[in-house]
Formats: C-alpha cells, sequence, structure tokens
C-alpha cells in the first residue's frame, strides 16, 4: 500500500461520512435528543480522525514533499489555508451537533436543526474541493519524487505520528469504507499484527462507536460515483 494508497482511503472514508452525517440528520425525528446525542458522538471519531490526519500532513508528509519538491511550499499554503477552514467548519458542525442533543427548547432546536443542516453542507462542499484540490497538488509530487522505499519510511512515520490508539480507529475506518478489492490490497499491504488486531478488537469496537452514523448505507448517502 502506498502512501496515494492511504490517503486515497481515507479521503474516501471522509466523504462518506460527511454524507451520512448530511443524511442521517435529515431522518433524525424533531425532539429525538437520544438519537441526536448518539449521532454527536459517532462523529465526534470522525472529527477527531479528519484533525489527525491534517495534523499528519502538516507535520509530516508536507516537509517530505517540501525537501524534495521544488516548488511544493507554493502549493501547500493553499492547503494549509483549506485545514483551517476546515478546522473550523467542523467545530460548527459539533456545536451544532451538541446543541441539538442537549437543547431543551423546542423552538430553538428547530433553530439549531436549520442551522446545523446548512453548516454541515458547507462542510460537505469545503471537503470537497479541498480533497479535489489535495489528489492534484500532492499526489503527482508524491508519484514522482518518492522512491518506494522512501514511500514505506513516510507510511511508518505516519503512523508513528498518528499512535496506536488512533491507527486502531484509522484501519477499520478506511476498510469500512473501501471496495471489497481495496479492502483485501489494504489488509494484505498492512502489518500483519495491525490486522490481526483490527479482526480481533478494532473492527467491533468502530462498529459499535460508529453505528448511529453507519446504519445509513453509503451508496445512499453519496452521490454517484464517490463510493467506488
Amino acid at each position: 500500500m502506498t502512501i496515494i494508497h492511504m490517503m486515497e482511503g481515507i479521503h474516501r472514508a471522509i466523504r462518506a461520512d460527511v454524507a451520512r452525517l448530511e443524511t442521517t440528520l435529515g431522518l433524525l425525528e424533531p425532539g429525538d435528543r437520544a438519537a441526536a446525542r448518539a449521532v454527536h458522538e459517532a462523529f465526534g471519531w470522525t472529527s477527531a480522525l479528519i484533525e489527525s490526519h491534517h495534523l499528519s500532513e502538516d507535520e509530516v508528509m508536507w516537509p517530505f514533499l517540501a525537501r524534495r519538491t521544488p516548488d511544493f511550499e507554493s502549493r501547500v499554503c493553499q492547503l494549509e489555508d483549506d485545514h483551517v477552514e476546515l478546522d473550523a467548519a467542523l467545530a460548527r458542525v459539533r456545536a451544532g451537533l451538541r446543541l441539538l442533543a442537549r437543547g431543551s427548547i423546542d423552538a430553538l432546536s428547530a433553530a439549531t436543526r436549520r442551522r446545523l443542516l446548512e453548516d454541515t453542507a458547507r462542510l460537505d462542499a469545503l471537503l470537497r474541493d479541498h480533497l479535489d484540490r489535495e489528489a492534484h497538488l500532492v499526489f503527482p509530487p508524491f508519484e514522482s519524487s518518492a522512491s518506494p522505499r522512501e514511500s514505506a519510511a513516510l507510511e511508518a512515520a505516519v503512523m508513528k505520528h498518528a499512535g496506536l490508539r488512533r491507527v486502531s480507529m484509522v484501519l477499520p475506518w478506511v476498510l469500512a469504507n473501501a471496495p471489497v478489492a481495496q479492502q483485501r490490497s489494504i489488509r494484505s499491504a498492512a502489518p500483519a499484527p495491525l490486522v490481526a488486531a483490527h479482526d480481533l478488537l478494532w473492527r467491533r469496537r468502530f462498529a459499535r462507536r460508529m453505528a448511529p452514523l453507519y446504519r445509513v448505507p453509503v451508496r445512499a448517502a453519496l452521490p454517484a460515483g464517490a463510493a467506488s
């Protein structure tokens, strides 16, 4: 599994989870605060995974490319600006989910729901623009400047930066959103102890944590072609 394949898997999972959130919010019954709390908790994990991915890019991947690609520094400014905007958009969505889950005044809950749907749609649009831009600006330099050995070393550095606790969520996240053929490829390329931990523990724990969001079929949540 190359660094590009890893990024593609994470990007697919991000797109899918935000699409799931939009669909799930549309299905929530007004006043069902228990369901809103469950969605808030589940999307909290997605938000943490997105922010961790951005940190790995800013602190590990971008410096790697900057050392090897002369003009990359001029490209990275836009990507880091995107991360600032996305962090703010994620914070608005998390705050809206918290208010929807904890609010006790029906009129305020209705207004919160409307704003939350708007904020989630804006987050989705920002993410799509950013992920498309990132693929355009970042994937070609990785392909041209990183040898297989360097790519493997970078993957190890990214995993070390994330830490085992975060990896224990990232691997099931990526696998849960990957087509079957890519699941096989990821499993064959990942270190055997991580695959074993995934199968014995991480997969079930991920499923429990994300159940309120993952009840929506990904193909029902994503636009045509985005789930492939």
